[in-house]
């Protein structure tokens, strides 16, 4: 691939970065630098979370995004909150985020552009997910479920939205549709110490012995350190 002038340049001197830096700064508008120094902050707290550094990102995410009210600011924040298990704030965050996600919603098609193409809009479900995930955690399998369910159908290969739903369908006792959704998540992952112990349970559960000890015996293949999986071994 050829290199631009400016990359050929910052070869022969490293100096020069920081000066062609300097240079596409001084075009910014004061509104194009603080949005700059936003997007740099964001990113840095998605790194935060991903390392489960989630009080860090908290506060990183909640100074942006009360500045700005952007939509992703506030998802990866709700997420936070429900990793810490402030499950009022994360669900006041989600309400806020709803209001703000309709009005976008109404003026996208008030314009006739596709609402998901708006770059604030970085991962339209992602809001589902959370919500989703934060009536589990409430104990509200029932709300869960159909959010879980919305998001699943446009991301199918997402691992933890079936472990999930899984999760939902054996707290209501429907062990064939659990079993379904344990089966999807390892063909997504068939390594998954969780999949293969959900699925044990959803088998054991139907009865069906001989498979569901295979299953627990693969989850302490690779995660010898589960207590649960170990208990249900241990019955006779």
């Amino acid at each position: 691939r050829q290199m631009c002038i400016r990359d050929r340049a910052v070869e022969a001197d490293p100096n020069f970065s920081l000066a062609y830096l300097g240079l596409a700064r001084s075009f910014m508008s004061s509104g194009e630098i603080e949005k700059a120094k936003r997007e740099s902050r964001y990113y840095l707290a998605r790194g935060l979370i991903n390392g489960g550094e989630y009080q860090k990102a908290i506060e990183i995410l909640e100074e942006i995004f009360e500045e700005s009210k952007i939509i992703r600011y506030g998802q990866r924040l709700a997420f936070a909150y429900l990793s810490c298990r402030k499950y009022l704030k994360c669900q006041s965050i989600i309400d806020q985020l709803r209001v703000v996600e309709q009005k976008a919603f109404e003026l996208k098609i008030k314009e006739k552009a596709d609402f998901y193409l708006n770059k604030e809009f970085e991962d339209p479900l992602y809001l589902d997910y959370v919500d989703g995930l934060l009536n589990l955690h409430l104990n509200r399998p029932k709300s869960a479920l159909p959010k879980l369910e919305k998001v699943q159908k446009k991301s199918l290969n997402n691992i933890e939205v079936a472990l999930n739903i899984a999760k939902i369908h054996n707290l209501r006792k429907n062990f064939s549709a659990a079993e379904k959704q344990f089966i999807h998540a390892l063909s997504i992952d068939d390594s998954n110490s969780s999949a293969h112990h959900g699925l044990g349970v959803s088998l054991l559960k139907q009865n069906i012995k001989a498979e569901s000890i295979d299953e627990f015996l693969m989850a302490l293949e690779g995660n010898f350190y589960m207590p649960n999986t170990h208990f249900f071994l241990g019955i006779p």
